[in-house]
């Protein structure tokens, strides 16, 4: 949505090739930064594999909260309305990102972590987690915690550094290209 658009878009002025890969949120991209418009789950998976696989990404960012679950059975049109004891029994989708760090073990990962119902210890923990998992950073934070104004509160965790608090998808935006501009300079 939004944080992927910003972000795309401060890295595009920056001067790196980028990639846009966007669900159909209603939210469109500026026209000068190459995108592609997904639908589904699957439309997802497929495009991001295809195209780590056809061109060579130093860096992927994954900030889509791409659905856990889909139904078992996709039924074409509608389902009569009425019908009792109607039961969707939902199965688990692969995570993109790990089929992506499992097949491109180079590309540098930026992973992002929400959670809802945890304090603020056990997020730093499960980021902590990720990172050993050999994510390279990780955007985390929590349901619980934002600004008053509605602003997204995160955490950016890296094995370098003490979590750093971001606030608004605007920061977040801004320290993921100049963390990001930093190693594609060598300045790391």
């Amino acid at each position: 949505g939004k944080l992927g658009i910003q972000m795309a878009e401060e890295l595009y002025l920056r001067g790196a090739e980028v990639l846009l890969i966007q669900g159909d949120s209603g939210l469109g991209p500026p026209a000068y930064l190459p995108h592609n418009i997904v639908h589904t789950y699957d439309e997802y998976r497929t495009l991001v594999l295809d195209s780590l696989a056809q061109e060579s990404y130093r860096f992927g960012i994954f900030s889509a909260a791409v659905a856990d679950y889909r139904p078992e059975t996709v039924y074409s049109g509608k389902i009569p309305s009425g019908k009792v004891g109607q039961t969707i029994n939902l199965v688990p989708t692969t995570k993109v990102i790990e089929e992506v760090k499992e097949k491109f073990p180079d590309l540098y990962l930026v992973s992002f972590k929400y959670q809802e119902q945890v304090s603020h210890e056990a997020l730093m923990e499960i980021a902590r987690d990720r990172l050993k998992l050999g994510y390279s950073a990780i955007v985390a934070n929590r349901g619980e915690e934002a600004q008053v104004e509605g602003e997204q509160v995160a955490y950016w965790v890296t094995q370098e550094q003490p979590p750093e608090k971001l606030v608004g998808k605007r920061q977040i935006a801004l320290r993921i290209a100049d963390h990001l501009e930093s190693i594609a300079n060598g300045i790391r």
